[in-house]
Parts: structure tokens; sequence; C-alpha cells
């Protein structure tokens, strides 16, 4: 058993666990820590574009700059917009993966799992549309309930190669 394994593996576990209890704060987490991504990411390119001898890069790289620390305290000052706006991403994403789990599902009659992976797009879909159904109130926990999923996920994966 090795320490450096045990250790993130229970703390993820119960982050994600934590994230389960508290899908709003977990949102709201997340909405945070991607702000503060945008906004250290454009001093950091600043710092990237003064050190770089090419003009015509320098007054893009100001323009991007503006954008990704505008960006960061916008998303400080409405996390709403940015919880609305991510839920919208995930939601698109999961009806296009539905989508294209469907299409071999369907056309390739070969497959021994083709009933699997038509109920799995099926799946895919189904959950997306449900979740539009309930739009402003699912807003608040869905990211938070994914951030969970994905901790106790990565959280478990440790623990597993612990052994």
């Amino acid at each position: 058993m090795y320490l450096t394994e045990i250790i993130p593996g229970i703390t993820l576990t119960l982050l994600g666990l934590s994230s389960f209890l508290h899908p709003q704060f977990a949102s709201l987490t997340a909405n945070w820590a991607l702000a503060c991504l945008f906004f250290i990411s454009g001093p950091i390119t600043l710092f990237k574009i003064l050190n770089s001898s090419e003009r015509y890069r320098k007054a893009l790289a100001f323009i991007s700059i503006l954008i990704l620390i505008s960006t960061g305290i916008a998303m400080i000052y409405f996390p709403e917009v940015v919880s609305l706006s991510l839920s919208l991403v995930i939601i698109l994403y999961l009806i296009i993966v539905g989508i294209l789990r469907l299409y071999p599902g369907y056309y390739c009659q070969y497959l021994s799992s083709r009933a699997w992976l038509i109920a799995s797009g099926l799946l895919m879909i189904l959950f997306p549309l449900t979740t539009i159904i309930f739009l402003p109130e699912t807003v608040s926990w869905l990211i938070g309930s994914l951030v969970g999923v994905y901790l106790i996920y990565s959280g478990m994966c440790y623990l597993l190669l612990s052994n």
C-alpha cells in the first residue's frame, strides 16, 4: 500500500461525496475555480507576450488578455450565468454523445453489443432532455453532481491502484 495513492484517493472520494451532499456549493466552487483560471491566465499571457519579439502577435495578445481578465471578473460577479452556460454546454455535449452512440448501434448489425449501444445512446439523450425540462432548478445541482461523480471516480481509481 502506497500513501501517495491512498491519501489522494480518500480525499477525492470524500470531496466527491460532499459534492453530492451539497451540489450547489460544489457548482459555485467549480465556477470560482474556472474564473480564477481565466483571471490568472491573463497576466501569465501578458508576461509571455512581453518576452516575445513579434509585434503582430502583441496586439492580438493584448486583446486576448483583456478578454481573459474581463471574463474572469464577469464569472466571479455573475456565477448564475456561468452555471447556466456550463449546464447548457454539458447538455449539448450529452445529446451529441448520445446521437453518436446511437449511430453504430443502429447501423452495425454485426455487433453483439448493439442493444447496449442503443440503450446507452437513448439514456444519454433522455437525461439531457429531462434536464432541459426542469432547467432553472437543475442549473444549481447539475455541475456539482457531475463534479462529485468525477471526484468519486478519481478517488476510487487511486484507491484501487494502491492495492
